[in-house]
């Protein structure tokens, strides 16, 4: 069985390398199993370009917000003090939410497809206790938002979103919608060995 595997503020690639990872182990014991690397999605250039030296010849689009209008865009931009009035404004707007992304490396423009298997980490900036903590006030709800629509749209069959503890996956949940199940694992790399600090919350979605 081949099945896709996708992501979104994919970073340096994580899911895509874990991917590679599960082919090899599969190949070496004789499962019938492989699994094919699809688009991903991330705004920052340099983690970009080595996400798709990860990937090979998989797309990648930039900004998720880009994925809107400009009207739209910009009344983002100027912020939403509550977050039901932003959640329900982009509901609104959602059959506006374009399902094609130009790579901003090369100018060409790609389908949107998130495969069977979606990974991302959407910002944590207003969750982390790092950040300002201003949760669902924050500037980050708006492409959390965004994400959840996209997912609703492109139902793949499984979801994994990882965020600080902090996160209430909920949130995710309900924009996703609730025809989805979710659950939830914490994990720390100093309880495997690694004196790392890290502390996160993965969701599966279903």
């Amino acid at each position: 069985y081949t099945y896709v595997v996708t992501s979104c503020f994919s970073g340096v690639g994580t899911a895509e390398l874990c991917g590679r990872a599960l082919n090899l182990a599969w190949e070496q014991r004789g499962i019938g199993l492989r699994c094919v690397i699809g688009m991903g999605f991330e705004r920052d250039p340099v983690a970009r370009s080595v996400l798709t030296r990860v990937s090979g010849a998989a797309p990648a689009g930039g900004n998720l917000l880009d994925l809107w209008p400009p009207d739209v865009r910009v009344r983002i931009e100027k912020h939403f003090s509550d977050y039901a009035v932003l959640l329900g404004f982009l509901r609104e707007q959602a059959p506006r939410l374009s399902s094609f992304f130009t790579d901003p490396d090369t100018g060409r423009k790609h389908a949107i497809d998130l495969g069977d298997l979606h990974c991302g980490g959407n910002p944590c900036t207003d969750w982390s206790t790092m950040g300002q903590r201003r949760g669902l006030t924050g500037p980050t709800a708006a492409v959390m938002v965004t994400w959840g629509l996209l997912i609703k749209r492109h139902t793949p069959a499984f979801v994994i979103q990882e965020n600080v503890t902090l996160f209430p996956g909920e949130i995710l949940l309900e924009v996703v919608g609730p025809e989805n199940t979710m659950e939830i694992l914490y994990m720390d790399p100093r309880e495997r060995g690694w004196p790392v600090a890290r502390r996160r919350k993965y969701a599966l979605l279903i």
